[in-house]
């Protein structure tokens, strides 16, 4: 994956992230009618399954990175004193 992709990844968590606080700053308005709300609390639960399924994708990426490191690296044994 090049670097312009994982930015775009990283942009849209993070609009996304942005968003749901706006959300959640215009459903404490007192002045939001009833349907304003339902139309943000459905706009807001949207994004967090989007947030979460992002969050699951780059725990996956983590993970195939942490497991190739491993493969890949040979385990060193405690240094042993040559006194």
């Amino acid at each position: 994956m090049s670097k312009s992709a994982t930015s775009k990844d990283q942009e849209s968590f993070e609009d996304s992230l942005q968003r749901l606080e706006e959300i959640i700053e215009h459903m404490d308005d007192e002045e939001s009618s009833i349907d304003q709300v339902l139309s943000r609390y459905q706009e807001g639960s949207d994004l967090l399954i989007k947030c979460r399924k992002q969050i699951h994708t780059f725990h996956e990426k983590v993970e195939k990175i942490t497991k190739a490191l491993e493969e890949d690296v040979p385990q060193l044994s405690a240094f042993e004193d040559e006194n």
